[in-house]
């Protein structure tokens, strides 16, 4: 049931942004960006694609080589001193 209910909310939200989005890009029907406007607008989105794609990678990674069962302590293996910074390391 809660999976149903956030579902429903999160969907709710979706459309609220996107209605919300819509509305304001139709309301911005008479501003023209130049080049640089423009420029900026495409190096932005290609620029925040690739941090989040670049930092889902790494996730994915770090789950894969187990990185995360080590930073946890889930291995059994003591952990690595050498990042404790107390022993100058």
């Amino acid at each position: 049931m809660k999976t149903i209910v956030l579902t429903v909310v999160l969907l709710a939200a979706l459309v609220g942004a996107v209605a919300y989005g819509l509305h304001v890009w139709l309301s911005l029907s008479g501003v023209e960006l130049g080049f640089h406007g423009n420029l900026a607008l495409v190096l932005c989105v290609v620029l925040v694609a690739g941090l989040g794609i670049g930092l889902m990678r790494l996730s994915y990674y770090s789950h894969r080589h187990g990185h995360d069962d080590r930073a946890a302590g889930q291995t059994g293996e003591p952990p690595d001193d050498r990042l404790d910074g107390r022993n100058g390391g």
